[in-house]
């Protein structure tokens, strides 16, 4: 079994520490607990051998050097980078995530997998031989389920519920768990590195717009000009992003 559309790399956060696992994880990296006579993480790179998936960055943070251990002795052939989120107790997947496409070389698709996940070798199959270059894995939701859940039409994701919007009173019928298995397309990585980009720019700027809201009649020229600038980064972001409120 392998990949037939574009060539991919994995990138696997491990950086985590596995909370909800725990005491389990207390004595162990939460992707090197025992399944059967392997482990998580050795059925995830056994599936990405399978589908002739040989490279992968792997976001390292609890326990990284059992990861990196385990991966250099069991998978030698493998063609393997490894980053480190040295905060991976206070930050969450979307850091590691970044960490790694700052290291990468954006030459091929990405596949992103998250390291405690258990899935059968045919699933990761269909996902990363669909026409669709960026695919999510999804199930509907069941009671039990937490996380980021979203709305479907079509076959398009068309909302998108984070866990901290999903109050009492939040509807979930029709609604669908992320299952954290992403196949997406190289121009978004691009995209995501452009769009931290220019809300660099904006962070840089923002005291300009906040003296043009609050104390319009100080502002010069150069503040003006610093107002423009913030204007602009929010608007030539390629992927939509929420910015911390400055009011």
């Amino acid at each position: 079994m392998t990949a037939t559309g574009p060539e991919l790399q994995a990138v696997i956060l491990t950086a985590g520490f596995g909370r909800r696992m725990r005491p389990l994880s207390d004595r162990a990296h939460k992707a090197l607990l025992p399944i059967g006579e392997t482990t998580i993480l050795g059925r995830i790179m056994d599936a990405l051998g399978q589908l002739g998936i040989s490279r992968a960055t792997i976001v390292t943070g609890y326990r990284a050097p059992d990861i990196e251990e385990f991966l250099r002795t069991g998978y030698p052939d493998a063609d393997l980078r490894f980053v480190y989120n040295s905060r991976f107790a206070e930050t969450n997947n979307v850091v590691s995530l970044s960490l790694a496409l700052s290291e990468m070389a954006f030459d091929s698709d990405i596949l992103l997998i998250e390291c405690d996940l258990i899935f059968d070798t045919s699933v990761l199959a269909r996902l990363v031989n669909s026409p669709a270059r960026n695919v999510a894995l999804l199930d509907r939701y069941r009671t039990g389920m937490d996380g980021t859940v979203v709305e479907v039409r079509g076959g398009f994701i068309t909302a998108v519920h984070p866990a901290t919007m999903q109050d009492a009173g939040f509807a979930y019928d029709g609604t669908f768990k992320t299952l954290n298995i992403y196949p997406f397309a190289a121009d978004i990585q691009a995209a995501i590195l452009r769009t931290r980009y220019y809300y660099v720019r904006f962070l840089l700027h923002r005291p300009f717009l906040f003296k043009a809201l609050h104390y319009p009649e100080n502002i010069t020229h150069e503040d003006a000009e610093g107002v423009a600038v913030a204007l602009k980064s929010t608007c030539k972001s390629t992927l939509v992003i929420i910015y911390s409120s400055f009011m």
